[in-house]
């Protein structure tokens, strides 16, 4: 709770109206996980009744602030499956977090030694977009899918070139996996467009290549095929 009241930077006299907002949006979120009678479209329309009244509820207490609103809505949002335990009866069922969008986005930060150095390439070699950047962190976008550099700081991750190898790969799906390898290869990246394959698989044909970018990241670039699912 202390950090919602720091971001919101409230005065004393406010912190228990915000307080009560947010255990009252809690406490209906546990009603809702109590109640196993109901379905999962009717929770989650009372999940947004909740959500929607923490928001119109914090912005009276601090009149003026949408942004703050917001963070402090967030915050009661973010209740609802992050803490939410699978229960034996829910098994196999639909499980999602609170976001903007109503879905769940996994993304990944690549550890790079010179961020700006990165960024400069990412832009030129993928077509990035820079959503922001701070410090050694930054965001930024292709095609709609966000991921992220970052230059470690002694804080349990390293960038592959100083392990000497890396231990994940980048997965990407798009409409034409030939011409992306081909625009980052000729960015500078490692790698041969005559390794791009037509592999079999139950669906189908899966046609799939990669390339080592300059930082020693390896991406994997094939078509949307493997986003479906099957049989």
């Amino acid at each position: 709770m202390g950090g919602v009241f720091r971001m919101l930077n409230l005065s004393e006299d406010q912190k228990p109206k915000v307080e009560a907002i947010l255990n009252s949006a809690r406490a209906r979120m546990t009603d809702l996980r109590n109640d196993a009678a109901l379905s999962q479209k009717e929770k989650r329309a009372k999940l947004q009744d909740d959500e929607g009244d923490a928001r119109t509820n914090a912005a009276r207490v601090t009149p003026g602030s949408a942004a703050e609103a917001r963070t402090a809505s967030q915050d009661a949002g973010s209740l609802s499956a992050s803490r939410d335990p699978i229960r034996p009866e829910d098994a196999g069922k639909e499980r999602y977090m609170t976001s903007q969008a109503g879905r769940l986005v996994i993304s990944v930060m690549l550890a790079v030694e010179d961020k700006p150095t990165a960024v400069e390439w990412y832009k030129r070699a993928l077509g990035a977009t820079v959503l922001w950047s701070l410090g050694s962190v930054a965001g930024l976008e292709v095609g709609g899918a966000a991921f992220f550099l970052g230059e470690p700081a002694k804080n349990g991750w390293a960038s592959p070139a100083k392990l000497g190898i890396t231990s994940a790969r980048v997965e990407v799906f798009c409409d034409d996996p030939d011409a992306l390898i081909a625009h980052a290869l000729a960015a500078g990246a490692k790698g041969s467009i005559d390794n791009l394959q037509d592999h079999r698989r139950p669906w189908g044909i899966h046609r799939q290549g990669g390339f080592t970018d300059p930082f020693g990241h390896i991406w994997l670039v094939g078509d949307r095929s493997p986003l479906s699912s099957f049989p």
